[in-house]
């Protein structure tokens, strides 16, 4: 039988590589966070997928390869801190099995395991909502040139009657309806009248004309229906405030605009995933769901078209979509290809390819091209509780999203001003795998926030201990070696586990026993002394790992982007250095009172502030 050859995959961009994110960064535009980045890799370590008649040499399950590995470890966790998996039976309850005995589902335990092995085993980070594309309103921005391509994006130079150069709304306007029982959102656009800038679909009219009009002043985001179809629409207080605008009946002439589903479900995500922090939260989608009856013709919405995109909003200056989606600052060799090569993690815990991606895979060999999954080579059981465990009183905190759109933040960033920056218009990358920090839970930053953004939970105390195992077939060295080295850090290092990680919830700690299974001895006979005779034997799991880190460094300081020459060891490597500090407890403990603070996040994202690198924190 034949085994997979470990090769490593480099980025082809013309040889060149992008940029690295600043490390020097003045005091006065260092931004603080709970959370970093450990920075994304363009070495990828793996394995081409032959074709189909050969995938037994990358996975065969169906026996033993006398070549490989395969055994099961005996693991130990230890919660550092109080942790909080959440179970759906009740509502902030933790996990429990049938019995109601608390423990940890083994399908978080491959999760932790999963990213992990992404990381420190140079896999790719492909676990990304590719397609989907960030919206912004940055009217107020202190980066100038962001504001200025808003600008232009919904408003252009134009005249008034009077001849004073002024700037003219360029959205369009019309009608959001689903069509017929599809669930296929189109827009009908509203019928061009003249008005005091022209020909348009709307006009912005006078609060106290509105009054006069329907015998009442319009609510703050409220819309009235006029006699002839057309309809009035309030925006949100502002100070001198005297206007508001009026959208024209529907043209039943014109050509319904298609509005394609994935700009829908980016409206859907930018409004249900907004941050508290967001105080208009305007969602047209669930206002016309509910309210079909109101708007047979559609619910009044502005918009624009371009490049196949629609993006749609409460009034003529919305939340407009970035020009490039998630997935485009995602390097080519994260993305492209997939069907043709995979890395440890993905041959070690299995995949199911998306297909989803913005950019063309480059690989077109029609042998792979039907490869859509593989079963993983690695089971992990629940972990039950065999020491402490017990439930604290339920609280209420605030289980906060991402926050994408701080691109000052998750993007690379080329230099530390608050002008020009990188954003999701340009060709920086993504700034890699996100972590939070190990800190002290401080239940004061939960008492000014309002309730209804508020999430129950059942922690358990810390201290307390699981068991669980992984059971593992047909392994090379090099995987075992890194899935030990993943699940048993190196001293004073932990992980993270389960909900409320940006809290300070859920520090642990893994250790593990490991037994290796010999297939031919296992059933050369039945019984061995007076129990079953399994074939298992103790191996030594430090070589395993010695090994593993040496085959990383040995790799990974020749990259021409890491710059790693002089690294003396695994831990030396860059982007292992900014690993280490994320899984420092003790590092991070002492960073909670003045670098990773809660009440300066919405000022400092304000500012555009920029979080630095792990090490420069």
């Amino acid at each position: 039988m034949s085994t997979p050859k470990l090769k490593v995959t480099r980025i082809h961009v013309n040889d060149t590589y992008p940029e690295k994110h600043v490390e020097r960064i003045r005091p006065e535009r260092t931004g603080t966070a709970k959370y970093n980045f450990v920075p994304l890799n363009y070495d990828v370590l793996g394995y081409d997928l032959p074709s189909n008649k050969e995938m037994n040499i990358i996975q065969d399950q169906s026996r033993y390869n006398p070549e490989l590995l395969s055994g099961t470890l005996d693991c130990h966790l230890t919660t550092l801190s109080e942790i909080y998996v959440g179970s759906d039976n009740k509502e902030g309850s933790f996990f429990r099995n049938v019995d109601g005995q608390v423990m940890i589902p083994g399908s978080s335990i491959r999760g932790l395991i999963r990213e992990m092995l992404k990381v420190m085993a140079y896999g790719r980070l492909n676990q990304v909502d590719e397609k989907r594309r960030l919206y912004t309103r940055p009217m107020a921005d202190k980066d100038k040139f962001l504001r200025q391509w808003y600008n232009d994006k919904l408003s252009e130079e134009g005249k008034s009657k009077k001849g004073k150069v002024i700037r003219l709304y360029k959205a369009s306007a019309g009608y959001l309806y689903k069509k017929g029982n599809k669930d296929e959102y189109m827009i009908i656009p509203a019928q061009y009248r003249e008005g005091q800038d022209g020909k348009k679909q709307y006009q912005h009219v006078k609060q106290s004309d509105i009054r006069l009009d329907i015998g009442r002043k319009l609510k703050e985001f409220e819309k009235a229906q006029r006699s002839d179809g057309s309809w009035y629409v309030a925006s949100g207080s502002a100070p001198n405030k005297k206007r508001d605008w009026l959208i024209y009946p529907p043209d039943k002439g014109a050509e319904a605009i298609k509005v394609e589903d994935q700009d829908i479900e980016n409206y859907r995500k930018d409004t249900e995933q907004a941050n508290a922090s967001r105080k208009i939260k305007i969602d047209l989608l669930k206002e016309y769901e509910l309210n079909r009856q109101r708007y047979p013709q559609g619910i009044p919405v502005f918009y624009t078209k371009d490049n196949k995109h629609v993006t749609f909003g409460h009034t003529g200056l919305f939340r407009v979509g970035y020009d490039k989606t998630i997935g485009y600052h995602l390097v080519s060799i994260h993305t492209d290809g997939q069907n043709a090569f995979i890395d440890l993690a993905e041959r070690m815990m299995g995949f199911v390819f998306s297909n989803g991606n913005d950019t063309k895979m480059k690989h077109d060999d029609e042998k792979n091209s039907h490869i859509s999954a593989l079963a993983g080579l690695i089971r992990v059981e629940d972990a039950f509780l065999i020491k402490g465990g017990k439930t604290l009183p339920k609280r209420k905190v605030v289980l906060g999203g991402p926050k994408h759109t701080a691109f000052q933040n998750y993007l690379v960033q080329s230099q530390d001003g608050n002008q020009n920056m990188d954003t999701y218009n340009d060709n920086t990358p993504l700034r890699g795998t996100k972590f939070w920090w190990h800190r002290p839970i401080d239940m004061n930053t939960f008492s000014e926030q309002s309730d209804n953004v508020k999430t129950t939970i059942e922690p358990i105390e810390k201290e307390s201990e699981f068991r669980f195992r992984v059971h593992f077939q047909n392994l090379t060295p090099y995987e075992l070696g890194a899935l030990l080295t993943v699940l048993e850090l190196e001293k004073g290092l932990a992980h993270k586990i389960g909900m409320a990680k940006s809290l300070g919830y859920g520090s642990c700690s893994i250790k593990s026993q490991l037994t290796l299974c010999d297939p031919k001895k296992r059933y050369e006979k039945l019984f061995q002394d007076s129990s079953w005779h399994t074939g298992l034997a103790e191996e030594d799991k430090e070589k395993l790992k010695a090994d593993f880190k040496a085959m990383v460094h040995r790799v990974m300081k020749k990259s021409p982007y890491e710059n790693d020459r002089n690294a003396a060891g695994y831990w030396d490597l860059y982007r292992m250095r900014q690993l280490k500090k994320m899984l420092d407890v003790n590092y991070g403990n002492s960073l909670s009172s003045k670098a990773i603070r809660d009440q300066d996040f919405a000022k400092e994202s304000r500012d555009r502030k920029i979080l630095p690198i792990p090490e420069k924190v």
